[in-house]
């Protein structure tokens, strides 16, 4: 039985540390394809193998439906010179109690090779997904930004990766203090995950809503590695509800400004909201009367709750 029949045997697979990217174990079919052992390796990172691929051959790969147009092209070389073609997709997980990824490099170098080839394996292409990705170090160290990233605020990954204070600088000045506070809340609890709306100030200068769904990953010391973030852009949602809370409290305005006694009922007669005209006609304050059946506002004898109960039943069939 030929063992590299299987998929795991078949793949690419690296197992990384978390932020340097340095190699922590690998499979057998790396260290066949690169004509190195495991113990050589250990001493490397993963860029140190890997370089970015011409743009003709991205464009080449980007083209083909069974491959990512998000992910990098990447050219994996071995000591004989010989190329393949890939794209990654990574997992985290913890290792050996280290925080850590797990990276497939997915063998694209028949998209180039052959129009019909059969890929064994490739990464997902989200095509139009709506949420940014950014992977960070608590420090704001950018380590993973991908192009939906740029498209919603503008900066490219080549600009944020050197820049350890932009996740900070584009957060709206107003809600500095509510993001680091909540997030030095959820740290202090070892909370794993949160999310969080706020602003932030694109590269342009535009002001966006955007709602951070949060993934922390601790070491076994419980000090924070990394926050793995997906982003959307929830402007129109926020300024919705915006105006509709100014539309409530412009009528709740011209509710309260009336001088006669209005009051709502549920089902059971039983007083919603009352409007500060209840005061002047009964004397109650609005905030006593709600929950109270509306028969304490009638006098004796004069309320008939059959009567009511038709014609609630009348006005539900009109």
């Amino acid at each position: 039985m030929n063992i590299n029949n299987g998929f795991f045997d078949s793949q690419y697979l690296f197992v990384c540390e978390q932020g340097s990217l340095q190699i922590l174990d690998v499979n057998i079919p790396v260290m066949q394809f690169l004509g190195i052992d495991k113990n050589s390796l250990l001493n490397c990172t993963l860029h140190d193998l890997i370089e970015e691929s011409p743009k003709i051959i991205s464009d080449r790969i980007k083209e083909h439906q069974g491959s990512s147009t998000f992910d990098k092209v990447w050219i994996l070389k071995n000591i004989r010179k010989d190329e393949k073609i890939i794209q990654f997709s990574s997992h985290l997980i913890t290792y050996l109690n280290k925080p850590a990824k797990l990276l497939i490099a997915h063998d694209l170098t028949n998209i180039i090779n052959s129009k019909n080839s059969i890929l064994l394996s490739s990464p997902l292409g989200f095509q139009g997904f709506p949420l940014a990705e950014i992977e960070w170090k608590y420090s704001g160290e950018i380590l993973r930004w991908s192009d939906k990233t740029t498209e919603l605020f503008g900066w490219k990954e080549d600009e944020v990766v050197t820049d350890h204070t932009i996740l900070m600088d584009f957060v709206y000045k107003e809600d500095q203090e509510l993001v680091k506070d909540t997030f030095k809340k959820h740290v202090q609890e070892q909370n794993d995950s949160f999310t969080l709306v706020y602003r932030n100030v694109t590269k342009s200068g535009n002001i966006l809503y955007t709602e951070w769904y949060n993934s922390i990953l601790y070491n076994s010391e419980g000090r924070v590695v990394s926050v793995y973030s997906l982003v959307a852009n929830v402007t129109d949602r926020v300024i919705a509800f915006k105006e509709s809370e100014k539309s409530m409290q412009s009528y709740r305005d011209l509710f309260d400004s009336l001088s006669e006694a209005i009051y709502l009922l549920d089902n059971d007669n039983n007083i919603l909201i009352a409007n500060n005209g209840l005061k002047q006609t009964y004397g109650y304050e609005p905030e006593q009367v709600v929950s109270r059946n509306q028969s304490m506002l009638r006098a004796p004898g004069k309320f008939d709750s059959e009567e009511m109960a038709l014609i609630r039943e009348i006005a539900e069939h009109q």
